[in-house]
């Protein structure tokens, strides 16, 4: 595979997770590609895909990768085409949610699959779309393992600003065991936000 990080940055001797008794993981990678998410974005998005990839990859015999990028639509990607797809248009998260969603029923049974969903976003979205994101999120929760949500926003101070966007403030308000949000503005933050997803029994 393409995804490489150091060996000596992979240690997680004090990471647990509730898994089901099955070799198998789908990792879902979701990331909003609208004109908002620039280079410097996708970047400490990838970064961050990578970390959890290697993290995930070390604890199961077989891994599907699921690329899954959203604008007003959602499209099922090549690891290519996902980080270098871009788009002038606007948000609708819940196209990609739906995607996950609908993926999950038809390749990924909850009984043969530990599943994994990571979302990176700068927060846009349609405020008239959050409903529907809160109850795709309703629908995706009791399939997976963990759903994780990362905001990334290079150009602001970590931490302050995630509650003030619509996806921040959407998530951040979400009270469900398995979903965890985080955020990065700089590759400094990337471990950080990894150790707010599974540091301790998730």
């Amino acid at each position: 595979d393409s995804f490489s990080y150091m060996e000596r940055d992979l240690r997680y001797k004090h990471y647990a997770i509730k898994e089901k008794k099955t070799s198998n993981a789908a990792i879902f990678f979701m990331m909003d590609i609208s004109g908002s998410m620039g280079k410097q974005k996708k970047f400490l998005s990838r970064s961050f895909f990578f970390l959890l990839y290697h993290f995930i990859r070390s604890r199961y015999d077989t891994v599907d990768i699921i690329f899954v990028a959203y604008e007003t639509e959602a499209y099922e990607v090549d690891e290519k085409s996902f980080f270098e797809r871009g788009s002038s248009g606007g948000t609708i998260a819940s196209s990609g949610i739906k995607m996950v969603n609908e993926i999950i029923d038809a390749r990924y049974h909850p009984a043969s699959w530990n599943t994994y969903v990571f979302h990176a976003s700068d927060g846009d979205n349609w405020p008239s779309d959050n409903k529907s994101v809160t109850e795709l999120i309703s629908q995706c929760i009791p399939k997976v393992q963990f759903y994780g949500y990362c905001e990334i926003e290079p150009s602001q101070e970590r931490m302050q600003w995630m509650k003030e966007t619509s996806l921040g403030n959407l998530f951040g308000g979400m009270a469900y065991e398995k979903l965890k949000t985080s955020s990065i503005s700089r590759k400094e933050d990337i471990w950080e936000a990894f150790n707010s997803f599974f540091k301790g029994e998730v």
